[in-house]
């Protein structure tokens, strides 16, 4: 069949609470083949209590993908108070990886920030961040957002082949 090759893999997006823990049971976390965090809320917290939460999520086990780490809404929120670089070296120890947003409100992070994870070694995952089919399409944004920072084929995680996105995005 024309799905043979289908490979789905099980994740879900799951809220950073404010104290930098998860907002999902480990038991339910031990299914997933990874966890995507978020903050979803406290966009006002300072840069040091923001830049500890996003660490703490990003030392999680279960957590290998940080979504729109700066939190930006363009047009509506400005981005968060974060130490992007202390994120940036916290990523790579880990070996965790930051999402590009695709979606044409956010794109986020921005050129600037990706070109600095770039040369800091940190690895993207670019998201069409689709709450919808339409939005599917909005995956080039995405790409042309992560060329304007410099990204290449090596820098992004789900550019790679299926046995290698496996072994860099699943909790062995």
């Amino acid at each position: 069949s024309e799905f043979e090759k289908l490979h789905i893999f099980k994740s879900m997006d799951i809220d950073i609470l404010e104290d930098g823990s998860i907002g999902v049971d480990r038991e339910i976390l031990q299914r997933l083949d990874f966890g995507i965090a978020s903050i979803r809320d406290r966009f006002d917290l300072n840069k040091d209590e923001q830049t500890k939460r996003v660490i703490s999520a990003l030392k999680n086990r279960y957590i290998k993908i940080i979504s729109h780490p700066t939190c930006r809404i363009i047009n509506e929120y400005p981005p968060c108070e974060i130490d992007l670089d202390e994120v940036f070296k916290v990523a790579k120890e880990e070996g965790k990886y930051l999402e590009i947003s695709s979606n044409p409100s956010r794109l986020d992070l921005d050129d600037v920030h990706i070109k600095r994870g770039v040369e800091s070694g940190v690895k993207f995952v670019i998201s069409s961040d689709a709450h919808d089919v339409a939005s599917m399409g909005n995956m080039e944004y995405g790409v042309n957002q992560a060329r304007r920072g410099w990204a290449e084929k090596k820098d992004v995680v789900n550019s790679l082949s299926l046995g290698n996105l496996t072994k860099y995005l699943c909790i062995s």
